[in-house]
């Protein structure tokens, strides 16, 4: 047993040993959906990410980016839904919900820090005819688990001028990274597939869950994680995971990222 002068010095070990663990604790990939609020694509693509949640999701950051015309004068900032002023609503609430649903994993919160904003936008998605409806969306709140000042923050935010922000910056960045179509999927910043007019198409990877799996585990222990065998099953050799990485395309997805980026 450690002497009292002895104690704080092992604390401060172990608070220093846990501090450096998580510092080199792999990142969660990333995965955005470029999507239409009210878009039967985009609800379909959500329906396939939502079983990739529900396998992996300790692995991942999920993230959706709102494709709208927001015109050619920029000083107007103003946004146009191609479903409508509904739609405009409906991806204003779900950024908003995103953003104020952000945890980081404290006692009581959910684990994943995108769960709540995720599970909103699943929630607006069982009654899609309303997405956009302010009273399905405080329903939606309450159904994914916001606490008060979480769901008072959202509801602020898509009431005022915060969530009109947001859509706008939303829809400047899928413009500025020409994604058109909804719903348009990137994994770890490469663009992985699309599903559009009931296809999906695009898809070198594969377009099922487990292809999903398999490429977001390959990004997982590519940086810097031990494959996580317990959610992605046997480690594949090396040449397969690189294979895997960059969901079929070989090396010139890697351009293609820096070109999207640029």
């Amino acid at each position: 047993m450690a002497s009292p002068r002895r104690a704080p010095l092992v604390l401060a070990c172990l608070l220093g040993a846990a501090a450096l663990a998580s510092a080199f604790e792999p990142p969660r990939i990333l995965v955005e959906l470029f999507v239409m609020s009210r878009c039967p694509d985009a609800r379909r693509c959500e329906e396939r990410m939502e079983a990739l949640v529900q396998r992996i999701g300790p692995l991942l950051d999920m993230r959706t980016v709102y494709i709208a015309d927001v015109g050619s004068d920029k000083r107007l900032k103003q946004v146009t839904c191609k479903h409508g002023p509904a739609e405009c609503a409906g991806d204003a609430q779900q950024l908003c919900a995103a953003a104020y649903g952000r945890t980081d994993g404290a006692p009581g919160e959910p684990a994943d820090p995108y769960a709540l904003g995720w599970r909103f936008l699943q929630c607006q998605n069982d009654d899609f005819a309303s997405v956009g409806d302010v009273q399905l969306a405080e329903k939606c709140l309450e159904v994914a688990g916001f606490n008060s000042t979480q769901a008072a923050g959202a509801i602020g935010c898509w009431a005022g001028k915060e969530g009109d922000r947001l859509l706008y910056a939303s829809a400047s960045e899928a413009s500025w990274r020409r994604v058109a179509k909804s719903c348009t999927i990137y994994v770890d910043r490469l663009y992985r597939c699309t599903h559009d007019g009931a296809t999906w198409y695009d898809c070198p990877g594969g377009s099922e869950v487990d292809d999903f799996v398999a490429t977001v585990c390959a990004a997982y222990a590519d940086a810097g994680g031990d494959w996580p065998q317990d959610l992605c099953g046997p480690a594949p050799d090396p040449e397969t995971r690189a294979h895997l990485r960059l969901g079929g395309r070989g090396e010139g997805a890697e351009q293609q990222a820096a070109t999207v980026e640029a």
